[in-house]
C-alpha cells in the first residue's frame, strides 16, 4: 500500500494579504538590568518584515522608565502579510545620550500566530532570548477561518492476493468468505494455466522427414508420444 497524505489547512480560499493582524504588545517580566540602580528603560520594536514586497515596517511602544516588568498595552495593525512574514520583537533600554542597548528579543512567524488562533488563544506569553518573557496578544481582521483537520488517505497500489498457506483463528466473517471463494477460483484458474499442455514437433533419428508430435507438460516430468507424422 502506498499512503498518500491530503492536508486541508483552511476552510476558505481568502488569501493572508487579504486579512490583517492586530498584534498588543501587552507587557514584559524578568528583564534585564542596564542601568546601575539594577532597572531598565525598557520599550519594544516590533519588525514586521514584509515578505511579498520585500520590506520592513517597524512599530515602537512607548518607554517605561526604571522598571523590569514594564506594561505596555499598545495595539498594532499589521498589513500584507504573507507566508514568509517574519514578527521581531525586539527589548531595548532607553537612553537619553548614546544608542539604545539592545536587551533580548523573540523572532515569531505567521504560523505562530495561525496556530495559536486555531488553539482558542488570543493571548500568550513568549520567552525572550537572553531573559525574560513578553506578553502578546493577537488577532486576525476578519477572523481566521477554522481549520479543517488533516487526514491520511491509504490507497492501494495492486490488489495482493494472500497465500494458500496463511489461517487465521477468528471465524471469518461473511465477506471473508467471499473472499476465500474468489481466491480458490483463482488458484484454479492458475492450475489451469500450469498445467496446460504444449505440443513440440521433435525430429527422429529414424527418418529426418518424421515428425513426433509429443505433449509436454510443466507441472509432470512424463513425456507422451501421441503420434507419427509426417
Amino acid at each position: 500500500f502506498h499512503t498518500h497524505t491530503t492536508t486541508y489547512m483552511l476552510s476558505s480560499h481568502r488569501k493572508e494579504g487579504d486579512m490583517k493582524l492586530r498584534v498588543t504588545i501587552k507587557e514584559a517580566r524578568d528583564l534585564p538590568a542596564a542601568d546601575k540602580g539594577g532597572t531598565s528603560d525598557p520599550y519594544t520594536v516590533l519588525e514586521h518584515y514584509i515578505s511579498n514586497k520585500g520590506k520592513t515596517d517597524k512599530f515602537k511602544t512607548k518607554v517605561i522608565k526604571k522598571t523590569l516588568n514594564p506594561i505596555w498595552n499598545e495595539t498594532f495593525e499589521l498589513t500584507n502579510l504573507g507566508e514568509a512574514d517574519s514578527f521581531n520583537f525586539v527589548v531595548y533600554d532607553h537612553d537619553l545620550v548614546g544608542k539604545a542597548e539592545k536587551l533580548s528579543f523573540i523572532s515569531l512567524g505567521l504560523e505562530w500566530f495561525k496556530n495559536n488562533i486555531w488553539e482558542g488563544k488570543s493571548t500568550e506569553w513568549v520567552s525572550l532570548n537572553s531573559k525574560g518573557g513578553l506578553h502578546l496578544g493577537f488577532y486576525f481582521d476578519p477572523p481566521l477561518p477554522a481549520r479543517l483537520p488533516s487526514f491520511v488517505a491509504a490507497v492501494p497500489s495492486s490488489v495482493p492476493i494472500p497465500s494458500s498457506t496463511s489461517t487465521s483463528t477468528s471465524s471469518p466473517l461473511p465477506s471473508e468468505q467471499q473472499q476465500q471463494q474468489q481466491q480458490q477460483q483463482q488458484q484454479q484458474q492458475q492450475q489451469q494455466l500450469t498445467h496446460q499442455s504444449s505440443v513440440i514437433f521433435v525430429q527422429t533419428q529414424l527418418s529426418p522427414k518424421i515428425f513426433l508430435p509429443i505433449v509436454s507438460s510443466d507441472s509432470e516430468t512424463n513425456i507422451h508420444v501421441c503420434a507419427a507424422g509426417k
